[in-house]
């Protein structure tokens, strides 16, 4: 490539002009320099020998120490290429700030580096030289934590102060942080409490008693084991819960105690308790109820905001009657349960029911006002007709239904009758229901209707939680008696 310019002057500076070899290019390689007045000219050659260039070197690890201790030996790769002669020098700086580097204390020009005590966070760096070529690393960060670092170097007791950086156990105003090279990983027992909670990956914690947390939880996936432990959240701003923190998604108890309130971002199961003493809980539709969860009284002012998903167990073992009820603040239809279940009926299929040789009707809702004997229990039940909810076959908040529990999908369609299973009888199989929606909170009042005769009503438990009918109020021309179906008495129920 050919570059030339001109100048007037005694001296010419060959400005705009850069020599830069191809990357691939080693050796050597030549510049031809001709300098020209017209009539007279001049040659001369420029031998330009080309080092290669040094790699970007990585230097590790970053660490977290506690405050005056010595950190481990922080290294890099042995230098390549460009010969064999090089020379290290190790740098530090207080930011992170090319500025701010300056010559480390200590032996500073060795493939690795040995820090002194540190009381700060610090940065450290390595450069290399190599005749004309160097190289700087990416800066790492090693941070000083003064309380809440656990070493766990004695056993996995949360509460054992020589567990802890500086024998201190946390408080509700110490950040933790638990780190995968602890010989031991931490676990709560009984009760105990921080701000915010860190948990890197591949470490984990272990929750069988109670922790209260005022911050934010920092845990890499499933590394909070609370199957059987209970959190407390006591923040004095809202907080967050990811269900992806906990293994299997799983925590047992869950107690809201922030003013501000709490919300879930992903998908939390609870297999315990859920209680709101302050503040409110917002769902996002990702609170998953088990089998035994309940929700538990909750204070005056709390709320829980978005659906809740539930799972009720209906035992196997019979063909019989069961009376349900819905928990939730609008009513709904019977197509909330019906693909666990299989719910017949007039029209079969048309009408979103499983459809069967007969179409018989197992699923009833009660009106006391058509009960036309003094056994109007048994003459008020009206079979549904449609699965959509709409109209006379709302299934109405507050309110039971009477349906018919044959087994898992698919038995007792087609006449054989239930049993042990042998002697061509089917055994039911239990059934696991599923539904969502916003749940009752707070007071509930009830109105029940009395026609010609007895005047029963068939009423749910308003809530996804045992209820105390010691504390229910009646108004003055409600009797005081109450019967609780027992699908297993009798042939079908009673």
């Amino acid at each position: 490539k050919v570059y030339s310019f001109s100048s007037n002057g005694k001296t010419m500076l060959p400005n705009g002009f850069t020599y830069v070899p191809f990357s691939s290019h080693h050796g050597s390689d030549t510049i031809l320099v001709k300098v020209s007045d017209g009539v007279n000219s001049i040659e001369k050659k420029l031998f330009i020998t080309i080092q290669p260039g040094l790699p970007h070197g990585i230097i590790e690890p970053s660490q977290i120490i506690c405050i005056n201790q010595t950190p481990a030996p922080i290294s890099g790769p042995v230098p390549i290429g460009n010969g064999s002669l090089f020379a290290c020098q190790w740098e530090t700086a207080g930011i992170d700030d090319s500025l701010n580097f300056k010559k480390a204390p200590g032996t500073n020009d060795a493939q690795a580096y040995s820090a002194l005590p540190l009381n700060n966070h610090t940065w450290f760096r390595r450069i290399i030289r190599s005749g004309i070529c160097s190289d700087t690393s990416s800066a790492i960060k090693i941070t000083v934590i003064q309380n809440g670092l656990w070493l766990g170097k004695t056993n996995n007791h949360w509460n054992n102060s020589q567990n802890w950086c500086n024998h201190f156990v946390p408080d509700n105003t110490t950040d933790v942080r638990v780190h995968a090279s602890s010989m031991y990983y931490p676990a709560i027992e009984d009760t105990a409490s921080c701000h915010h909670l860190m948990i890197a990956d591949k470490a984990y914690l272990n929750i069988t008693g109670e922790l209260k947390i005022s911050g934010d939880i920092y845990p890499s996936s499933g590394s909070i084991r609370a199957d059987k432990g209970s959190l407390v959240f006591t923040g004095n701003t809202k907080q967050t819960i990811s269900g992806n923190s906990f293994n299997n998604h799983l925590l047992h108890n869950l107690v809201i105690e922030n003013r501000e309130g709490t919300a879930i971002c992903d998908s939390l199961l609870l297999s315990g308790t859920l209680l709101l003493y302050n503040g409110s809980v917002t769902t996002n539709n990702q609170l998953h109820l088990q089998t035994n969860a309940v929700i538990g009284p909750s204070a005056s002012g709390t709320s829980i905001k978005g659906n809740i998903s539930l799972e009720h167990k209906i035992r196997g073992g019979r063909r019989c009657f069961w009376l349900l009820g819905h928990p939730f603040n609008t009513d709904t239809g019977l197509q909330l349960i019906n693909k666990y279940i299989d719910i017949t009926g007039d029209g079969g299929q048309l009408n979103g029911f499983t459809s069967t040789a007969t179409n018989q009707p197992s699923a009833f809702r009660h009106d006391p006002i058509t009960g036309n004997d003094t056994l109007g229990v048994d003459a008020g039940w009206i079979p549904f007709t449609h699965t959509n909810g709409r109209q006379e076959n709302a299934w109405k908040k507050h309110s039971g239904i009477r349906l018919m529990m044959r087994g898992k999908p698919g038995q007792g369609l087609d006449g054989t009758p239930a049993g042990n299973g042998q002697y061509g009888t089917y055994l039911p199989e239990p059934v696991i229901l599923k539904a969502s929606g916003p749940v009752n909170t707070g007071d509930q009042e009830i109105t029940v209707q009395k026609g010609k005769y007895a005047g029963y009503n068939v009423i749910a438990n308003p809530y996804p939680s045992p209820i105390n009918l010691s504390l229910i109020t009646r108004a003055g021309n409600i009797g005081m008696h109450y019967w609780i179906w027992n699908p297993q008495q009798g042939k079908m129920g009673g």
